[in-house]
């Protein structure tokens, strides 16, 4: 007889305690799949977000290209001579203060 004898309550809380095992760890394996998931969608919107910031980029390059064809002088300069026509002021065309006043005389205010 070399059996040892284990009362009843010895035996009850063993399986309590091998149960409240089992559920700290299913409630782990829970936590750790979540957790897991969660980095995977952070890893996804990281990786959608630095292609979003890539093509924003580009586009600024591309309009930035744009800018400096559409401010270049000489096309600017040839656009000018094309639709505008306009020509430098010569010396007939000014006119001093007082001519001002005699080419363009105030009118009266109505009053009503």
């Amino acid at each position: 007889m070399n059996e040892v004898y284990i009362p009843n309550n010895m035996n009850i809380a063993r399986r309590m305690t091998g149960i409240i095992m089992l559920i700290i760890g299913v409630a782990l394996i829970i936590a750790l799949y979540y957790v897991k998931i969660r980095s995977q969608t952070a890893n996804q919107e990281v990786r959608r977000l630095e292609r979003l910031v890539v093509e924003e980029e580009n586009a600024i390059r591309v309009l930035q290209a744009e800018i400096a064809f559409l401010e270049n002088p000489d096309r600017l300069s040839n656009l000018s001579n094309i639709y505008l026509s306009l020509q430098p002021i010569s010396a007939k065309n000014i006119i001093s203060i007082d001519e001002i006043v005699n080419e363009f005389p105030l009118r009266e205010a109505k009053v009503d």
